[in-house]
């Protein structure tokens, strides 16, 4: 096989990584079905009562070889209204779609991208200020939070929305205040140059022992 230019030495590596995915997921998916996490006609719920057999459902989790999908037992529990499959719980994906593996991948990836953020945040805050004009008449702020899928150790002692109650992500906030003064052609609002700041934190709202890095430009 002949490899013209980067180009197919790019086309080749691609097939090959898609190629060794394929394979990887066809030998997870039968070892996650050899056992479906079946307890017998009831299991334990975690909160002192016993949840009651119901059937076999599939879920497809994201892995590092790719979304496979399985089967697995679940049991639903009378006294707390809600279900659960032990083998989930056993595969550390119970209220997740993500396998722990890629979890800490994306972590990893995630925490790259925000201390790059933070960097170019605290590199932005050296940039020469213009100097301070009249006050504007209106300021805006637009305030933003998602999740941020993090390792297990970020999120110890944190409530989650998953079936187990624990956390899987943790909420980064952002915040921009910026003044507009000036309209477009078609009468649209323009943000006014170098007039947005930003604030960046982990921080719980309602908790301002620890300043966000800010930025201004």
């Amino acid at each position: 096989m002949s490899l013209a230019a980067g180009a197919g030495l790019e086309a080749a590596e691609r097939a090959i990584r898609a190629a060794v995915l394929e394979l990887g997921r066809a030998v997870l998916e039968p070892l996650l079905a050899a056992d479906a996490g079946y307890r017998g006609p009831r299991a334990d719920c975690g909160h002192g009562h016993q949840a009651g057999f119901v059937s076999c459902r599939g879920k497809t989790i994201d892995t590092v070889l790719g979304p496979v999908t399985l089967r697995r037992a679940w049991y639903h529990c009378a006294e707390c209204g809600h279900g659960l499959a032990p083998r989930d719980a056993g595969l550390g994906v119970a209220g997740d779609t993500m396998s722990p593996g890629l979890a800490r991948m994306t972590g990893r990836a995630a925490a790259v991208v925000i201390e790059a953020g933070a960097a170019a945040v605290a590199a932005r805050q050296v940039v020469p200020m213009p100097a301070a004009g009249p006050a504007p008449d209106m300021l805006y702020i637009c305030i933003e939070g998602t999740g941020v899928p993090v390792i297990a150790a970020e999120t110890e002692g944190r409530d989650g929305k998953a079936e187990d109650g624990k956390a899987s992500t943790r909420e980064a906030r952002l915040c921009c205040a910026f003044t507009q003064t000036a309209v477009d052609e078609k009468g649209r609002p323009v943000r006014d140059p170098r007039s947005s700041s930003y604030l960046i934190t982990f921080e719980p709202a309602a908790s301002p022992s620890s300043p966000p890095r800010t930025s201004a430009y």
